[in-house]
């Protein structure tokens, strides 16, 4: 879980708008600590949805339904899609 979550982190950072990647890199690990703790509640997770919505780049949001279903979990099923984020980012560094 721990590499779906990573690669879910990364994929979502470089869908994000530039100058606000750090307020969602801490939004995921917050949220992920929450959920590992028990701790996130119906209240979280709308906040949290919301916020995930303002951060993200506009042209991502109509794709976040194929990266996390309707209660903010991870649809691990799709993790091809992080993989390719993965591999599109390292080509990138390497070029």
């Amino acid at each position: 879980m721990r590499n779906v979550k990573s690669d879910f982190k990364n994929y979502v950072l470089q869908n994000t708008n530039p100058q606000k990647r750090t307020q969602m890199a801490n939004l995921l690990e917050n949220k992920f600590n929450a959920e590992m703790n028990g701790a996130l509640t119906p209240s979280d997770v709308i906040d949290f949805m919301t916020q995930f919505y303002g951060l993200v780049k506009p042209e991502f949001r109509q794709s976040v339904d194929m990266i996390l279903d309707a209660n903010a979990n991870i649809i691990e099923e799709n993790h091809y899609l992080y993989e390719d984020a993965q591999l599109e980012s390292s080509l990138l560094a390497a070029s």
